[in-house]
């Protein structure tokens, strides 16, 4: 019965933080040739806080409703030419990122933990995002990609590293002892 139980809470958090990554996702400022939104935060929370599986159906349902046309890309965008587009691969890279990230940070869940492992998963998500961007634009260059995308978000992604370190901790202990309770009954 306790297994049933988890299965139902992981389902219910899923959706609720996929809901939070669509969120996340309308709160953007045009900064470069990109947005700077919230999207990295609520993946790093979805990694972070759901088992893997569900991290890929949450983080999958995401990118699902968008390629399908639903405006929960940033501002407010959707469509398979966001996501296949030039700079879509930031967004497919959310899924290797937010598993990624997941399983780095649940070995020790603390602070210097979620920072250490946010590093490797931002990296990849940059790298899937220029690898498609020179996909479209083979003329320009990585250097092109990474002046226009990676180094004006340096600063905003580690301010949403910082911040993901910090709510993480606290929230995988709430969740965890929302579980003893939920198995106890």
């Amino acid at each position: 019965m306790t297994r049933k139980k988890d299965s139902i809470k992981n389902l219910c958090l899923s959706a609720l933080l996929t809901a939070v990554l669509i969120l996340c996702s309308m709160l953007s400022i045009p900064l470069g040739a990109g947005r700077v939104t919230l999207q990295l935060l609520a993946v790093l929370l979805l990694g972070g806080l759901l088992p893997p599986l569900y991290t890929l159906l949450s983080l999958g349902a995401y990118l699902l409703l968008g390629a399908l046309g639903l405006p929960v890309f940033a501002g407010f965008t959707g469509g398979f030419g966001v996501l296949f587009g030039a700079t879509g691969g930031f967004l497919l890279g959310f899924l290797p990122a937010g598993l990624l990230f997941g399983l780095l940070y649940k070995r020790k869940k603390t602070f210097q933990n979620a920072l250490l492992s946010g590093i490797l998963p931002l990296l990849v998500c940059y790298l899937f995002g220029c690898l498609q961007y020179l996909h479209y634009l083979p003329k320009e260059g990585g250097g092109v990609a990474l002046l226009l995308f990676i180094l004006p978000c340096l600063l905003p992604d580690a301010l949403k590293l910082l911040l993901a370190a910090i709510l993480l901790p606290p929230l995988s202990r709430a969740l965890e002892k929302g579980t003893v309770t939920a198995g106890a009954e």
